[in-house]
This record gives C-alpha cells, sequence and structure tokens, in this order.
C-alpha cells in the first residue's frame, strides 16, 4: 500500500506539473502574441519594415561586439562615410550586416539578397576601406554561389584583444597631443608628420603578406613601427578618425620605377574641403635622414595626384578640387616663376623653423625647369645659401643636395646644420 500510495503521490505531481507548463506555455504564447501585435502595429504607423528578424539580429551583435577599438559609428551614415553614402538602402542593408559580422570577429556571413555576388564582395571592400579597426582582416575576401561571404581573419580573439589594448595605447597617446583649438589641417599635418617619422617601410613584406598581415594593418604601425602602403594609409586614416576627421582609404594603381602597381591612399575632409593623402609617398625611404618628411602628397586636388596615381571608385568619392589646405599653397611655397628673391625667402623661412632643408613647388613645367637650370645648372643655390650662410652660421653650404618630382614640378633642396 506504500508504495501504491507513493506512486499516486508522483503521478499527482507529474499531473501538476504539466498543467504548469501548460499554463506558462499560453502566457508565453500570449506575451509572443502582444509582442509581435506591437511590432505590426509599429511597422504601421511608422511605415517601415519595423518587424525584420535580420536587423534585429544585426542590432543584437552590434551590442554584443568584442571589438576593444571603437570608431564612432555615426560617421558611418548616409551624411559620413564615401562609401556607405553611396549605396541604395538594400546595399547599406548589406555593409551593415557584413560590418557587423565583421565587428564581432564572425568570418562566414549569409547574404539573402537579389543583389549580385560581385557587388557584395564590392560592398564588403567598402566595409574594409571605411574601417581601418578591424585590423584583423587582411581584405582577402570570397563569396560562394550561395551568396555566403569569407572573411579571412589574421588572429584569433585572444590575440586580437591583446593587439586592440597595444595599438588603442599607442594611438592615445599620439591623439593627446592634439587639441579642439587646432584646425583639421593642423592636426592632419601634426599626425601625417608622426606617421612617417615614426615608421619604416616593410620592405620584406611586399611579396609575403601571406605570412605578414601586420604589415597592411594598424598592427604593423602602432606595435612594430613598420608597414606596407595599406598599413600607412589605415594608421593615418584611423588617427584622422580618432581626432574627428571624415576620411577613407582609397585604392588604386600608382606609378613607380617598377611600373604601375597597386597602391592605397586616404580621401580626407580638412576645413571644409576634401583633399587625397599619400602618407606612404611622405616616407622617403632614407632611414639615416628621418628628419625629411616629403610634403608633394600631402593634401593634394584630383588633379595633381592624378598625375601619378589612378582612383578605384572615383565616381562615387568626394571631388577634390580646392588647394588652400595644400602644404604648398598654406606655407608660401608655390611659385608661377623663377624669382631668386622668393627661393631666398623660401630657404630663411625653412630654416628659422629648424628644417635644414627645403620644398619648392612650380605651378608649371616653364617655371620647374627654369628653377632647375638657374639653382643648379647656374650654381645660383650655392650663392644663395653662403649668403644666408654669413648671418646664419648655423647653415653649412659644403654639402648640397636636391632631388626631382618631375610630375608634381617640386623640387626638394638639402642642407646641413654647421657643426658650430
Amino acid at each position: 500500500m506504500l508504495k501504491k500510495y507513493k506512486k499516486c503521490v508522483i503521478l499527482k505531481s507529474n499531473i501538476n506539473a504539466v498543467k504548469i507548463m501548460k499554463k506558462n506555455i499560453k502566457s508565453f504564447l500570449l506575451f509572443l502574441f502582444v509582442v509581435m501585435l506591437g511590432f505590426v502595429a509599429s511597422s504601421y504607423y511608422f511605415g517601415s519594415d519595423v518587424f525584420n528578424v535580420e536587423s534585429i539580429i544585426n542590432l543584437i551583435e552590434n551590442k554584443q561586439s568584442t571589438s576593444v577599438l571603437k570608431i564612432d559609428d555615426s560617421k558611418y551614415n548616409a551624411d559620413g562615410g564615401f562609401y556607405y553614402s553611396s549605396l541604395n538602402d538594400e546595399e547599406k542593408r548589406i555593409y551593415d550586416k557584413i560590418y557587423a559580422r565583421a565587428k564581432n570577429q564572425k568570418t562566414q556571413i549569409k547574404i539573402r539578397s537579389n543583389i549580385d555576388e560581385e557587388r557584395i564582395l564590392e560592398i564588403a571592400m567598402f566595409v574594409y576601406n571605411e574601417h581601418p579597426e578591424l585590423f584583423w582582416l587582411n581584405g582577402a575576401f570570397s563569396i560562394d554561389t550561395s551568396k555566403v561571404v569569407t572573411l579571412k581573419s589574421s588572429y584569433n580573439s585572444n590575440e586580437i584583444a591583446k593587439l586592440s589594448e597595444q595599438i588603442k595605447s599607442k594611438t592615445d597617446s599620439i591623439i593627446q597631443n592634439l587639441n579642439s583649438n587646432m584646425s583639421d589641417y593642423e592636426k592632419s599635418l601634426y599626425l601625417y608628420e608622426y606617421l612617417i617619422t615614426n615608421t619604416s617601410y616593410a620592405n620584406e613584406a611586399i611579396d609575403n603578406l601571406d605570412n605578414m598581415p601586420w604589415a597592411s594593418s594598424l598592427v604593423g604601425v602602432f606595435t612594430m613601427g613598420k608597414c606596407t602602403c595599406t598599413g600607412y594609409a589605415k594608421a593615418y586614416q584611423y588617427l584622422l578618425q580618432l581626432s574627428g576627421i571624415n576620411c577613407a582609404v582609397v585604392s588604386g594603381k600608382a606609378t613607380t620605377p617598377q611600373g604601375r602597381r597597386s597602391h592605397a591612399w586616404v580621401i580626407q575632409e580638412c576645413d571644409g574641403s576634401y583633399y587625397y593623402t599619400d602618407p606612404t609617398w611622405g616616407d622617403c625611404f632614407d632611414e639615416s635622414n628621418k628628419e625629411y618628411i616629403s610634403h608633394s602628397y600631402f593634401c593634394l586636388s584630383e588633379s595633381e595626384i592624378e598625375k601619378t596615381h589612378t582612383i578605384n571608385h572615383k565616381d562615387i568619392l568626394p571631388k577634390c578640387t580646392a588647394n588652400k589646405d595644400n602644404y604648398f599653397v598654406k606655407n608660401t611655397l608655390l611659385f608661377s616663376s623663377y624669382s631668386r628673391a622668393d627661393i631666398k625667402k623660401a630657404l630663411k623661412s625653412c630654416v628659422e623653423n629648424g628644417k635644414y632643408y627645403a620644398e619648392l613647388k612650380f605651378t608649371n613645367k616653364s617655371a620647374y625647369i627654369d628653377a632647375n637650370n638657374e639653382l643648379f645648372k647656374q650654381g645660383q643655390i650655392y650663392y644663395i645659401l653662403s649668403v644666408m650662410s654669413l648671418k646664419n652660421k648655423n647653415i653649412d653650404v659644403k654639402n648640397i643636395k636636391y632631388s626631382n618630382n618631375d610630375n608634381l614640378c617640386v623640387i626638394t633642396i638639402f642642407f646641413d646644420k654647421a657643426n658650430n
């Protein structure tokens, strides 16, 4: 009897549990119905597709980001990111999804869209070009016939967390040297010169990026002090973004002594206008003379940079027609004709600012050729610097060198500081 009684008690408990479970299920279904009704009502009221499961997943993933490096996402809305703003609504949805997954270190992304595979990969590259903080991506994206995008990550999650902390520490120390009173030009120039002074070109990685992924990202610049062109571009981009300046990486081709090569540089906003800046070509690659920084490719107009660079996606990028923040215009180093008095004044200004080299740009080939003839073939540069050295004992005229950029009509004159 005791066993039977116990069995009955257990059976009664199970029946009660089932009743409670049914009651809970009914309550849950009622709650779910109310929530769905709310979504539908909101969709009807606001005239938008509020009840979108994919959007909800994206929202959740954005809230769960594990990345240490942060960039203000508002820069990438329709009024911000250059590539993003060129997309239609469906393409923006794809961009947002790829960005959300990449930010959470997801390497496979299913895209449900009628947009073709080639365009989806192009959108993935737009994400890559606008988000340098995703440094673990190496740009080797692929897509299969079912529209699953595969991103290649160069690091695991533990490595990403550690590298993020190192990059953040380094970039924080750089940005703290800026202040709110500085113009976009002053911020950009400081960051450009800092980057070039403290970075070397990683020649060993040119044909070995698969084994040296650090060279084309923030990792190479901020943890090793060396990189390739993509690393220069992304580091400059990231520093500009941290200082509140809108910008993006630009890809294309550039003329080199070895022919036309793939290259990366930056398009940036500067005091209300747009310019191209190539920090890689600002580095003279002379480790014995890191004090020299070329400004020939700092804040260039479209017409100027196209003398050596071919711009991918030019039609969707802002037009760069201004020159007020070009380095040579800003520093009165742009000349329409050769004048010995003008050159002397420019050289004197450089020495007064602690620079023992001078960059001189000419607006036309004729003036550029005249300057080369007068300064070097006729020897006027020795006369100018010799006269200056009589008043300024810091100038040594024994070792004068010069270089030419025939494409941009720029002459750079190097002279030594005297050992008094």
